[in-house]
């Protein structure tokens, strides 16, 4: 099992559809909370 982290908020867009697990290592807003999901729509 493979674990994204995300550093900063420029990261979220270069996520892969196929990641499945992500880390946030920043606290994000609720707007950046729902737009993370954009990209990758298998995130859990």
């Amino acid at each position: 099992m493979k674990i994204r982290v995300v550093s900063s908020r420029e990261e979220i867009f270069t996520l892969n559809p196929n990641d499945r697990i992500a880390h946030l290592a920043f606290r994000p807003s609720t707007k950046i909370s729902l737009d993370w999901l954009k990209p990758a729509q298998r995130l859990r």
